[in-house]
């Protein structure tokens, strides 16, 4: 009787220890349950983030469709340096500048390509920006502060890019017309790390003014690169060098 009363309480133990649950069962060597692994979300597809600022005040009216048209090899070139064309297409964004400026049209390259020759509804972009202008001033800080705002958006880009279709020249009603960099106001520091700036169709001389004054975020890591080139220097530009890192 005994032993089937021990027999009988054995059975009864290691059934219990059966429907203890897989994650609760202590571990063999450290004697505490194991820790559930945490699910890893998938990684986000990588693709560039592309903001143009097009100046749309008649003082850049002469070199507007050209820097367009510039802006569009620039992409093309970005577009067949990618390996994987399957991931997410990259994201362009155009904002105006002038007294207020401000975001105006957003798509992929293709959408940028079919916009230099079609129209959106009975509006193309090239007119759009044609018919903004407000204004006699030229804000340029606020539209760089936008486009460094632009590119801080989720989800995170493998590659951002900020190319400017401007003569650079600030002016507002407060602060008269700046021709020289107003950089200690703008948000560089913001930027995130590794941004190409490009500014193109610059006056000449007023170029090398704004290059020598971007130097120290080049140099800091917050720039990969910064160029601006007038125009005779800009209808050639290329997307290699442009992506280049400064020597500085």
């Amino acid at each position: 009787m005994l032993a089937f009363a021990r027999a009988v309480a054995l059975v009864a133990v290691v059934a219990s220890v059966l429907m203890v649950p897989a994650c609760r069962r202590p571990d063999s060597a450290s004697g505490t349950p194991p820790q559930t692994k945490r699910r890893i979300p998938p990684r986000e597809s990588l693709y560039n983030r592309v903001i143009l600022l097009v100046d749309t005040t008649a003082s850049f009216k002469e070199y507007r469709q050209e820097a367009l048209e510039l802006a569009q090899r620039l992409v093309d070139q970005l577009g067949r340096q990618r390996r994987r064309h399957w991931e997410t297409p990259d994201s362009i964004k155009v904002i105006a500048i002038d007294a207020r400026p401000a975001a105006v049209w957003q798509g992929t390259p293709k959408d940028l390509r079919s916009q230099l020759t079609t129209t959106v509804g009975s509006m193309s972009l090239v007119t759009l920006l044609g018919q903004r202008g407000y204004g006699q001033w030229t804000d340029l800080i606020a539209a760089l502060n936008l486009a460094i705002d632009e590119l801080n958006r989720e989800p995170v880009a493998a590659g951002n890019w900020l190319f400017v279709l401007s003569d650079l020249e600030h002016s507002t009603l407060g602060t008269g017309e700046l021709t020289t960099p107003p950089v200690d106001r703008i948000r560089w520091d913001a930027l995130p790390k590794g941004t190409v700036f490009g500014a193109f169709y610059v006056p000449e001389g007023r170029h090398i003014a704004w290059e020598n004054a971007l130097r120290p975020y080049v140099q800091s890591g917050v720039l990969r690169s910064a160029y601006a080139k007038d125009p005779a220097e800009s209808r050639n530009a290329t997307l290699a060098a442009i992506a280049k890192p400064t020597g500085y």
